[in-house]
């Protein structure tokens, strides 16, 4: 029976590519699993004309040609990762998720919706303060989601 693994990944962080090869070494079935490979995007932002220095008429195209550029970094990132799951024999799909509220409440919705087996994410090993202000994502992930979390812990100098 294949499983539904979900890998949440920031695709400019380090720890991304680490996090995969992990999962594919240890953990992952070649011709068994389905992996999800999700990313999440904020469509909303506090930006306003005056604060860009543009006029308010030009404000919605701009922030709609930023979303594509993030979007298609986003998607070039992923597949880069998703060819090292072909390489594995590893089915995989692939998904930019796009929300308005909180990132991790798209992903968390994201898993419930493919009823995944199981969530792999990477840890960015923040420090107390960063993780105060910031929210560490793996918690978040830890505590909502109704599957298995498996945390990769980051890159080492010994894995970079």
């Amino acid at each position: 029976m294949s499983r539904q693994i979900v890998i949440a990944i920031s695709p400019e962080a380090p720890e991304t590519r680490y996090t995969i090869q992990w999962a594919i070494d240890n953990f992952l079935r070649p011709n068994g699993d389905t992996v999800h490979l999700v990313s999440g995007m904020c469509l909303e932002s506090d930006l306003d004309a005056i604060s860009l220095g543009i006029n308010a008429g030009d404000l919605a195209g701009y922030l709609i040609d930023i979303e594509d550029k993030n979007e298609a970094s986003v998607a070039q990132a992923i597949s880069e990762y998703a060819k090292l799951l072909s390489d594995a024999n590893i089915s995989h799909e692939s998904a930019v998720l796009k929300g308005h509220s909180d990132v991790r409440d798209t992903v968390v919705k994201y898993i419930e919706d493919v009823k995944a087996d199981t969530l792999i994410v990477g840890s960015r090993d923040l420090g107390v303060w960063k993780r105060l202000w910031l929210g560490s994502f793996s918690d978040f992930c830890v505590h909502a989601v109704h599957c298995p979390v498996i945390i990769v812990k980051g890159v080492d100098a010994k894995h970079k």
